[in-house]
């Protein structure tokens, strides 16, 4: 019995031995390929593939291998110890193979194996031309001697530098130049005229296929700017003007930041230049820059400045020496009574609301309401008419903001003007009327008015007074009480 099972064991070892494995049979292992590599323009020059071109190989989608060329012409080599160009993955026996040369698809296919280790040749067409990048320089400059040139490359084949030519105005200057396979440069041996000059750059690939490009630039130097300024300044535009030393184009860059955003101007040559610019928002600094180019070009750009948008006019009104009232209390929170004779012509009043945040700070004892005006007069040729023949009357409405400020009492309100050439407010004499809300005084001449609130000066801490401000007869006997820090002292005495 032991016998017969020792034999069928035996036996079914065998069967094992000889039965094919499953999992053996499903193994794959990569195809191995390696041969030269050539370059060619159809009808045309051929190369072999330059060193660092990367062979790659695609089965359907997938990349299956790729090897890069370490000997000009030849992938990989027969030799053991040699590279090979390995195609692997989940690819069956049978399936294409795609094969290329830095993305350009060769024009032989082979059948996967896996494996196999074969030679294979490949031919790739190349029909690209090499491309030219960053020439330079163009537009204008202000260098008589500028650095000439322009950089290029080639997909597959390589540039060959003996194809490259390089034409100023006109002339080969190639000996001249520095010519690399990734570019060249030139710079002129003398001085190029402060004119237009153009430059023509012809390169080919190691097969032949060739790029040309043409550009231009202009020598030249850019116009001198001077005499910035800013006239016409309304709440809702300005006239930037300047002066250059030949004739330029005007342009201005402007915003409400230096970054500006916006631009006006025009392209007629001038020496003189004025610049309208509109649709601004009144009490709004902007800034500023002037840009003039010449007529070949070279275009100067001045620094950045600022200027501030008038306040939107709030009653534009003609007064004559009739006299008559300008405002309206009711829509306008101000009015000015011009009497017969206040003025000796025809003036175009204007009154503006500018921002409480744009007024000078208020003089010392007294704080800011919130009422504010500029008040202006002009001739008919735009002389500002500051001083009047005789005083007008100019009456405040005060608002709920301004006997805020005053802790709810109007009789700590008062007028003040400013006075520019001393650079200080003053304020005048007030009549107050708490029955109209109204705050009136007389003046004989216009400026930037605004309701100030007189600060009440605080009791000393420090000192307390019996019958302070209290007549005493004489032989009466009195007593101070004058407190200090930490202890109080008792002055006695006898009025005389």
């Amino acid at each position: 019995m032991g016998r017969r099972v020792s034999l069928v064991i035996a036996v079914v070892a065998m069967l094992l031995m000889v039965t094919p494995n499953p999992v053996a049979a499903q193994a794959q292992y990569p195809a191995m390929y390696w041969g030269s590599a050539t370059v060619y323009r159809p009808g045309g020059d051929e190369v072999g593939a330059p060193v660092g071109a990367e062979i790659t190989a695609r089965v359907g989608e997938l990349q299956a291998g790729r090897l890069f060329v370490t000997e000009a012409g030849m992938y990989g080599g027969p030799g053991g110890g040699d590279p090979k160009l390995l195609v692997q993955g989940d690819i069956e026996d049978g399936n294409l193979i795609r094969f290329f040369a830095n993305g350009f698809e060769a024009d032989e296919t082979y059948v996967f194996e896996s494996g196999s280790v074969k030679r294979l040749n490949l031919r790739i067409p190349d029909t690209l031309a090499p491309s030219i990048d960053d020439w330079t320089p163009t537009g204008a400059v202000d260098d008589t001697r500028p650095d000439i040139g322009a950089s290029f490359s080639d997909a597959l084949a390589g540039i060959d530098v003996s194809s490259v030519v390089l034409m100023v105005d006109d002339a080969d200057v190639t000996a001249q130049s520095t010519v690399a396979a990734n570019g060249v440069s030139y710079t002129p041996a003398s001085l190029l005229a402060e004119s237009a000059h153009t430059v023509e750059l012809r390169v080919s690939d190691a097969v032949g296929n060739e790029a040309a490009r043409q550009w231009s630039f202009t020598v030249g130097f850019p116009p001198i700017i001077s005499n910035i300024g800013v006239s016409a300044i309304t709440s809702s535009g300005a006239v930037i003007s300047w002066v250059t030393d030949e004739p330029a184009t005007s342009r201005v860059d402007y915003g409400e930041t230096a970054g500006y955003g916006s631009s006006a101007g025009d392209d007629s040559l001038v020496t003189s230049h004025g610049v309208v610019l509109s649709g601004l928002k009144p009490d709004t600094t902007y800034h500023f820059r002037v840009r003039s180019a010449d007529a070949g070009e070279n275009e100067a750009v001045s620094g950045d400045n600022v200027f501030t948008t008038a306040s939107e006019v709030l009653v534009q009104q003609t007064i004559g020496p009739g006299g008559g009232t300008v405002g309206d209390l009711e829509t306008h929170g101000i009015s000015i009574e011009f009497p017969e004779g206040a003025v000796t012509t025809d003036v175009t009043v204007i009154i503006r609301k500018p921002p409480l945040d744009s007024a000078p700070p208020a003089p010392s004892g007294f704080k800011a309401g919130a009422s504010i005006f500029l008040i202006q007069a002009f001739a008919a040729d735009g002389t500002p008419v500051n001083i009047l023949e005789k005083e007008i009357t100019i009456t405040f409405r005060y608002t709920d903001e301004d006997l805020a400020a005053a802790g709810g009492d109007p009789g700590l309100l008062t007028l003040a003007y400013y006075d520019e050439d001393a650079g200080e407010w003053r304020h005048v004499p007030t009549t107050v009327d708490t029955e109209a809300r109204t705050l009136a005084c007389t003046v004989d001449h216009l400026s930037l008015w605004m309701v100030l609130v007189k600060i009440p000066s605080p009791f000393p801490w420090w000192a307390v007074g019996v019958g302070v401000g209290v007549p005493l007869a004489a032989g009466v006997p009195f007593y101070l009480l004058v407190l200090r820090k930490r202890r109080a002292v008792g002055v006695g005495g006898i009025a005389s």
